[in-house]
């Protein structure tokens, strides 16, 4: 699979141009104060670098309303997010059962999903989804695969 230069540089750019619907964290959380998106609109919700991915992609985030109203929120603990591939439907799972019933539905995990959209192998969805360095960790990453992209050519995942 080949990575997704396209993208992976558009969620960066999304993620250096507002730094404050970033936080590496969390797929998704909503933040104290609304920032103003490239388009215009107010944005209450903060992303990790997956769920920027993902939500440039199509993908409709949870509301931070919907978050609210969870068990998991309430018991401060974090929710699943999955995604239907297809249809890019957004599914707040706040507990196991909710969980099999998204996988079950064909959902996949917001981890999952930005893995596959962005081209990513195993390896490297691990090495860039969880860093907490920075954004210039991040650029740095993601300019290391492309180096090596470009040395190597396409790689299969065997994962």
């Amino acid at each position: 699979m080949a990575l997704n230069r396209d993208l992976l540089f558009r969620t960066l750019e999304e993620i250096e141009k507002f730094p404050e619907t970033h936080d590496q964290n969390g797929w998704f959380k909503p933040v104290a104060n609304p920032v103003a998106s490239k388009d215009g609109e107010l944005c209450n919700t903060s992303f990790c670098f997956a769920g920027h991915a993902a939500v440039l992609n199509g993908v409709a985030h949870p509301e931070p309303e919907e978050w609210v109203r969870t068990k998991a929120f309430r018991a401060r603990q974090r929710a699943d997010w999955y995604v239907h591939p297809e249809t890019r439907e957004s599914i707040l799972c706040e507990d196991y059962e909710a969980t099999i019933v998204a996988r079950d539905a064909g959902a996949v995990s917001i981890e999952i999903y930005a893995q596959q959209i962005l081209g990513l192998t195993y390896d490297q969805k691990e090495q860039l989804f969880y860093c907490y360095g920075g954004h210039a960790e991040l650029r740095a990453i993601v300019e290391e695969f492309i180096r090596f992209e470009d040395r190597t050519g396409d790689l299969e995942d065997e994962d």
